[in-house]
């Protein structure tokens, strides 16, 4: 990233941080110096003693230095944890939803392997879905952390991909709240840990390298070790006995379970998963009650068309809970499995009598 990249981020993440916190920034980003009007608790977070502020990009004057150099951050984290509310309510009141017949959408969208789909109704209606946004961190000798978003759709409980929801400029701030937060919470975890774990691979290999590298220096050293335990002291040039050379031998091989075990220990991975916002999105979106068929048994489910995405989300997996539009269905429940958890069943699901 370039010098005016940076400097651009770190102007519009401080004006940011200024308004979130309820004060007000005047500041162009072809300036190098602003000025700021906070509260006396976001003045004192932010390690200054009056309500206005100085702001510049250099450590040269009062006020708050944005230089990355200094202590901005540290300011900033203690500013966002104590001033910047950890959730927030917003609607979207004036977006435009799809109206005409989904039996065609649905039709093409979705793969009923051994069933039959019928749209019952379409209903026009704000469906919650909570933003959440957590702080992934894993510890062994070394330590890694990265933001993780993830956005659940409260009525299915599958994360839907919005990339940040909250650049949408059609949301407003609203008071009162939907759905309990206890509802998505479950889900959120699930798939943020999914997706830690993808974005840390090159920590975990990195981790798994330096592992096999002491290992194998441990075993080199204790097997050299090992080979010159077994062998007449020479110094002394006395022959000892075979239950002495045994007892050597078992000495070298404890130690060496010993640096194993120490060396398992400190590079044990420590990880931890901390919510740091979540945002309630009321959309407004279309949906659609669908009575599945399978044999002579009928289920009722609902899918829903994204007003703000504009297409069709998925299906739950009544197995392993991932989204899917190509489902085949139980005979008892009618309950919708997708292609993986139908594979891994050795295709126990069959599918529907060709005509």
């Amino acid at each position: 990233m370039n010098e005016t990249a940076l400097t651009e981020r770190i102007w519009g993440f401080a004006c940011d941080l200024i308004e979130c916190s309820g004060g007000i920034a005047e500041w162009q980003p072809a300036e190098d110096k602003g000025e700021a009007i906070v509260s006396p608790q976001v003045a004192q977070c932010l390690g200054q003693t009056d309500e206005t502020i100085a702001l510049s990009l250099r450590n040269d004057g009062p006020g708050l230095s944005l230089n990355i150099a200094g202590n901005f951050l540290e300011l900033a984290g203690k500013t966002l944890q104590e001033c910047v509310p950890g959730r927030g309510v917003f609607a979207m009141n004036d977006l435009s939803v799809k109206k005409s017949d989904f039996q065609q959408t649905i039709d093409s969208a979705f793969g009923w392997q051994n069933a039959r789909a019928r749209i019952l109704s379409v209903g026009i209606l704000p469906v919650t879905y909570h933003a959440w946004w957590f702080q992934a961190t894993l510890r062994s000798d070394d330590a890694w952390e990265t933001l993780v978003p993830t956005t659940i759709n409260c009525e299915s409980g599958l994360e839907i991909p919005f990339g940040n929801i909250l650049e949408s400029i059609r949301f407003a701030g609203c008071r009162n709240s939907q759905v309990d937060v206890a509802r998505s919470q479950a889900p959120a975890i699930k798939f943020a840990e999914r997706t830690t774990m993808k974005l840390a691979q090159e920590f975990l290999a990195r981790v798994d390298k330096r592992i096999l590298a002491d290992r194998r220096r441990l075993r080199d050293y204790y097997g050299a070790m090992l080979k010159e335990s077994l062998k007449p002291n020479r110094r002394t040039k006395v022959v000892q006995s075979a239950e002495q050379l045994a007892d050597r031998e078992r000495a070298v091989k404890l130690e060496l379970k010993r640096k194993l075990s120490e060396l398992d220990e400190r590079f044990a991975i420590a990880g931890s998963l901390r919510p740091i916002a979540i945002a309630e999105c009321q959309i407004p979106s279309s949906v659609i009650e669908l009575e599945i068929q399978r044999k002579a048994l009928k289920r009722v489910f609902r899918v829903y068309w994204n007003g703000l995405t504009r297409k069709l989300e998925p299906l739950a997996c009544s197995i392993c809970g991932e989204g899917s539009f190509n489902l085949w269905f139980t005979n008892e429940q009618v309950a919708p499995v997708c292609s993986n958890c139908n594979s891994n069943s050795n295709g126990l699901i069959p599918r529907a009598k060709a005509k």
